[in-house]
């Protein structure tokens, strides 16, 4: 089932994208918070790889609310610009990161053809978006300087993140949403 593109549904996209963009701009508080903790016991990409899942939160929950190819790319960019605008310490990068992370979501349910917006379609999505922003920050980040171990690490913990907070939590609160008859998506 395939929901169309529609003034309301264009509208509660970008209501759900302001809000994650808020939230992004609220996890770089406790990306930096980590930072200060990881660093100094040679664990800084860490910080970044246990909150990714929380940045790429809103492409695959506007996936699984309005199940229509390219909702969670668009809901991504628009999240990332709002973070932009918030005053994020990253600037126009959060729109090139947004961009990245929404086509690495949005791969998984394209894999699906579309038609899974469940536990295998979100699974898809964070194996995906493991590979697809790991691929950009292997180059953004330096992680090709690393040793072999801690990208392994690197990889177990980003993929954890995005199953946990862009998998199961964006998941449940689209069946949340959907079962109080919050989303009255038209058809």
């Amino acid at each position: 089932m395939t929901h169309r593109w529609n003034l309301r549904n264009i509208i509660m996209l970008t209501l759900i994208s302001i809000f994650c963009g808020v939230i992004f701009w609220g996890t770089s508080f406790i990306y930096n918070g980590l930072v200060y903790v990881l660093t100094p016991i040679g664990m800084k990409p860490f910080a970044n790889e246990i909150l990714v899942g929380l940045y790429i939160l809103a492409g695959p929950l506007a996936a699984c609310l309005f199940k229509v190819p390219g909702a969670a790319t668009l809901s991504e960019v628009i999240a990332s610009i709002v973070e932009m605008f918030l005053g994020s310490q990253w600037g126009v990068i959060d729109i090139i990161a947004g961009l990245i992370q929404g086509v690495g979501s949005e791969a998984g349910f394209a894999l699906t053809g579309y038609r899974h917006y469940d536990w295998f379609g979100v699974t898809m999505a964070a194996i995906t978006g493991t590979v697809v922003t790991y691929a950009y920050d292997w180059f953004n980040l330096g992680y090709g300087k690393l040793t072999i171990p801690m990208n392994i690490g690197i990889v177990i913990v980003r993929f954890i993140s995005l199953m946990i907070f862009s998998g199961w939590l964006p998941l449940a609160i689209s069946r949340k949403l959907t079962k109080s008859h919050v989303m009255q998506l038209h058809k």
